[in-house]
């Protein structure tokens, strides 16, 4: 009767185990690297006097979010049209193109709607002056 009791919970548990590293295995590197890329970014500033610059589009949903983040938290940027500005196009695409939003803060380019990563930069800027 024990046995079978223990193999009541043994089982269980083997199974949440494997079914959490089947999970958890594959986005390992994804949670582990950082959420930005360091570099110099002063050339695709494009003459802005704001320690922000974002790289967006009329239509992307996540633009729109980052837009609204940094109306909520009073951060002040210089929005870069890729869509209406022949060098805003240029700089995005010799970024890399692909994504957007790409949001340079400081010696960081973070791609996509990632508030952690604005915090973090704009916390490192800030330590920096």
């Amino acid at each position: 009767m024990k046995k079978h009791l223990r193999s009541l919970f043994v089982y269980p548990l083997f199974l949440a185990v494997g079914l959490g590293l089947g999970f958890a295995a594959p986005r390992a590197y994804a949670w582990l690297k950082p959420n930005y890329v360091e570099g110099d970014y002063n050339a695709h500033r494009n003459g802005a006097t704001t320690a922000v610059v974002l790289y967006s589009a009329s239509w992307c949903p996540y633009c729109a979010k980052t837009k609204a983040y940094f109306a909520e938290h009073k951060i002040a940027y210089t929005e870069m049209d890729i869509e209406k500005s022949a060098v805003a196009r240029q700089h995005y695409e010799q970024l890399g193109g692909g994504s957007i939003p790409k949001v340079l803060i400081g010696n960081r380019m973070i791609v996509g709607y990632i508030p952690s990563a604005f915090e973090s930069a704009l916390a490192k800027v800030a330590s920096t002056k």
